[in-house]
């Protein structure tokens, strides 16, 4: 296994750092953590190796303001889901969906 990962990865072929890799269990075999000892066995048909890697989120780049836009729901949407204000409601609350043009790299959290 060592020598096909060294031989097929560039960033593998340094020693050291496929032997950081197996001492931290970053290097697996059908997910089993690659070891000193297992290293050496033959890659069968049907194996899958795997290495866990550490990635960082992109950086979110916002200007100074995202813009939010309220936008009605139809009445006859509404009509059609059966939405009605109900008694413990607003009689004049209104039903919307709050839309904001967010940049992509900006994850979503509720």
């Amino acid at each position: 296994i060592r020598q096909v990962l060294q031989n097929e990865f560039a960033n593998l072929s340094n020693d050291k750092t496929f032997d950081d890799l197996v001492e931290l269990g970053l290097l697996r075999v059908n997910g089993v953590p690659l070891s000193e000892k297992t290293e050496s066995q033959e890659i069968k048909n049907m194996d899958v190796i795997s290495r866990i890697v550490h990635w960082h989120e992109p950086p979110v780049v916002v200007g100074d303001e995202i813009p939010v836009q309220k936008i009605q729901i139809p009445t006859n949407v509404l009509k059609e889901y059966h939405i009605e204000s109900s008694s413990h409601t607003s009689t004049n609350e209104d039903f919307a969906v709050y839309v904001c043009n967010k940049p992509s790299t900006l994850p979503v959290h509720p």
